[in-house]
Order: structure tokens, then C-alpha cells, then sequence
């Protein structure tokens, strides 16, 4: 038998289950699940900004690590933080919490915000933090 046929036979049920979308269907699934499990664990921290207000990227959900690390894998983070709009922010972490944060925090979340955009970053329309975004990262030319 040539290898190209067993390994056609060998791959063939999982090309079937790609193709019909049923294994999209199982890792989405399988990723909430995950995700709920994780989050069973977290507890609630609602911020606000003392000064200046919230970006909301076209990403805004970002994960850290416990060394600070942004991007962590959902099983790997230790908390959880989305703006839910110019003057709140969820995060989810290690403790039940409502916070003011300082501007330098505001800025640092904010500029979090901006990097991890893939396209774009909303605001307020009397924020004025255009400047800050685009210090930040610079426009691209289209």
C-alpha cells in the first residue's frame, strides 16, 4: 500500500470534520468551556480612571501574567482587563475590587489599548486623546 493512501485514510475523518465545520464548532466549545472554568476561579474589579478617560482598542480584551506579561494564554493569565467604556474598566483577577486608578495608570492601559490594536482605537469625542494615540502609534499610510 503507498503512504500517500494510508495517510489519505488516516486524515480523511478529520477533513471531513474540518470541512463540515464541525471542528470549529468543538474547539469554539471547548474553549469556552476552558474559559468559564477559568473564570469560575477570578473574582470582579470594576476601575475607574481618577483622571483622563479609557480607550477601547479593536482588541480590547487584554490578558497579563503575574510577571506582567501581556497576551498570556487565557489558562497562563492571572487577570483579565477590558474598558467597558470612557470612564469604566473590567477586570477579572485575584480579588473583588473597586478602584480609582491614577493618570499614570489610565495612560499605561490606554497605550496597552493602542498596541495591541490591530486597526483601530475608539474614544470619546471630547477626550482629545488623538495626539496620545497617534505618540503612541504613529498612523500607517494607506
Amino acid at each position: 500500500m503507498k503512504l500517500s493512501i494510508l495517510i489519505d485514510d488516516l486524515f480523511s475523518s478529520s477533513t471531513e470534520l474540518f470541512e463540515s465545520g464541525a471542528l470549529f464548532r468543538e474547539t469554539l466549545e471547548n474553549l469556552f468551556s476552558r474559559v468559564r472554568e477559568w473564570i469560575a476561579g477570578m473574582h470582579l474589579e470594576i476601575c475607574t480612571g481618577a483622571e483622563g478617560q479609557f480607550l477601547i482598542g479593536d482588541t480590547p480584551a487584554l490578558t497579563f501574567r503575574a510577571d506582567g506579561r501581556m497576551g498570556a494564554a487565557i489558562g497562563d493569565a492571572n487577570s483579565l482587563i477590558l474598558p467597558l467604556g470612557p470612564y469604566r474598566l473590567g477586570a477579572i483577577g485575584p480579588m473583588h475590587n473597586f478602584a480609582a486608578l491614577p493618570r499614570e495608570a489610565v495612560d499605561h492601559l490606554n497605550r496597552l489599548q493602542v498596541l495591541a490594536a490591530d486597526r483601530r482605537v475608539w474614544m470619546h469625542p471630547l477626550a482629545n486623546l488623538e495626539s496620545f494615540v497617534h505618540s503612541v502609534r504613529p498612523p500607517v499610510a494607506v
